[in-house]
């Protein structure tokens, strides 16, 4: 019998996880039966993405208690907010059902937490670890050894190379390369195409090649 599943939020992300259920489901059996989305955008009530519709806000997931969930809220706008959404569902994290995209490749070796998202062509190599609700985007490389948090967004085409630490709530733009041993702090920013060699501070927003400080704001550092 296939899992019951609901996405949290409506856009962006949510179109690779869906698209991911969907190749699960074509090359191994209807593993998953998509029944909507929950987001507490006004606009997005009574509409659908890829044909999945919109049932309602965040905090009806307690109502369907025969589903399973994954988030995919990671934009610039929302991101620190991940940890509250996650805790607004009212769902415990065993309910919570990790996707992994049957054209990535996940090392044996590698730990996975609950609620994540390893998209299309990412690669996550062994030993490495990772935390709950952290969303690997397409064409993605983390590298052994690597240690990644929670409630982490990885825009497309990361590297993050060996031994590198990321901490909870971080949001890393596409294109990013983050060196080895280098430690990227809880709630940082790290912009589109940065190439990170040294530690970034918890909070801030690093952007450029090698990345340093900036103190505009992150919108427009990430897609």
């Amino acid at each position: 019998m296939p899992t019951n599943l609901i996405i949290l939020g409506a856009r962006g992300s949510a179109t690779s996880v869906i698209e991911a259920v969907l190749r699960t489901n074509d090359l191994r059996g209807e593993r998953y039966r998509l029944v909507g989305i929950l987001d507490d955008l006004p606009e997005n009530r009574g509409s659908a993405t890829l044909g999945v519709p919109v049932l309602g806000a965040i905090d009806q997931a307690a109502q369907y208690s025969d589903c399973m969930f994954v988030n995919a809220i990671f934009s610039i706008a929302s991101f620190r907010k991940v940890p509250e959404v996650i805790k607004r569902t009212g769902v415990p994290i065993e309910r919570f059902v990790t996707i992994v995209d049957p054209t990535a490749v996940v090392s044996r070796a590698a730990r996975i937490g609950r609620g994540c998202c390893i998209m299309a062509c990412a690669y996550v190599a062994a030993n490495t670890t990772v935390g709950d609700h952290v969303l690997v985007s397409p064409h993605v490389a983390v590298n052994h050894d690597a240690s990644l948090g929670s409630c982490i967004g990885i825009a497309s085409g990361v590297h993050i190379n060996g031994h590198a630490r990321v901490d909870d709530n971080v949001l890393i733009g596409g294109g990013a390369m983050i060196a080895p041993h280098v430690t990227i702090g809880a709630s940082a920013v790290v912009g589109m195409g940065a190439v990170v060699l040294g530690d970034v501070p918890s909070g801030q927003v690093y952007a450029g090649n090698p990345a340093r400080h900036v103190v505009k704001s992150p919108y427009n550092l990430i897609s």
